[in-house]
């Protein structure tokens, strides 16, 4: 039979193992293997521990004990969830266990208090909190879109302010991004169709997709792709039923200029 001072050992090393806290059933479970102690014994041996300070009851109705105390539990599981990127006080809460969710406000708090947590300027309808200083890109695409609206109202055509932005700030087109341009379109296609060197197409929507991050917006990759056109590297194919089209595969093509629109390309062979 275990003595007092062997249940104690034992009862520390089952809950630092788990370090969630745990039933009196649970913590029983977690013993090794064997002749267990009667649940009695194990909820008295938990008691005289926590009254000794060596180990910490958990707030609420349910018995419960762990190895830290609910406040250090709770700051440990808010730097996890904060691990991967800012969140909101919310969204922490659906991330951390059960048992840390009460203590999700006080737990930030005080990790905000000791500059370990940032609380960032509201971004929407949101506040964040972040293990590092807000970014500011995160920032400007609502500012963006508020500010094109307002200036579309004054009849700006979205490619004219998308223009006006890249020049202000310092990152306009180019003849030299324009030739890169064209040289990733041209390098794309073989990519995206095996047999595009020798003259077979290959879907725009496709195309556009493959070359998301080269070209940030609509117009941009338009303009490369007629460019090509007339320079007479590359042959544009016309949708067949273009009024079967959704807006969605519109956007993904390019209008032709005669109420239809571009839905292939392929590199016209000499």
């Amino acid at each position: 039979m275990l003595t007092p001072e062997e249940l104690d050992a034992l009862l520390e090393t089952a809950l630092a193992r788990t370090r969630a806290p745990s039933n009196v059933a649970a913590v029983r479970k977690a013993l090794p293997a064997g002749q267990k102690p009667a649940a009695q014994q194990v909820e008295a041996g938990l008691d005289r521990l926590a009254d000794q300070g060596r180990i910490h009851r958990w707030p609420g109705r349910a018995k419960k004990f762990a190895a830290v105390t609910p406040q250090s539990f709770a700051q440990e599981q808010v730097l996890q969830a904060l691990a991967a990127r800012p969140l909101t006080e919310g969204e922490i809460k659906r991330q951390v266990p059960a048992a840390a969710k009460p203590l999700v406000k006080s737990a930030l708090a005080a990790l905000v208090s000791e500059r370990t947590v940032i609380k960032h300027p509201r971004l929407g309808r949101r506040t964040p909190f972040g293990l590092e200083p807000p970014d500011a890109a995160d920032y400007l695409p609502l500012e963006l879109e508020t500010t094109f609206k307002r200036l579309m109202k004054l009849g700006f055509e979205e490619s004219e302010l998308q223009l006006a932005l890249r020049r202000y700030a310092g990152t306009g087109a180019t003849e030299n991004d324009a030739q890169d341009g064209a040289q990733e379109i041209l390098a794309a296609m073989p990519r995206l169709n095996s047999q595009a060197n020798r003259g077979a197409l290959v879907y725009l929507a496709d195309l556009r997709a493959a070359l998301a991050r080269q070209f940030r917006d609509k117009d941009a990759f338009d303009r490369a792709v007629l460019a090509l056109a007339e320079a007479g590297k590359v042959q544009l194919q016309s949708h067949a039923w273009p009024g079967r089209l959704s807006d969605d595969e519109k956007n993904a093509l390019i209008p032709n200029g005669r109420g239809g629109f571009f839905d292939a390309i392929g590199l016209r062979l000499e």
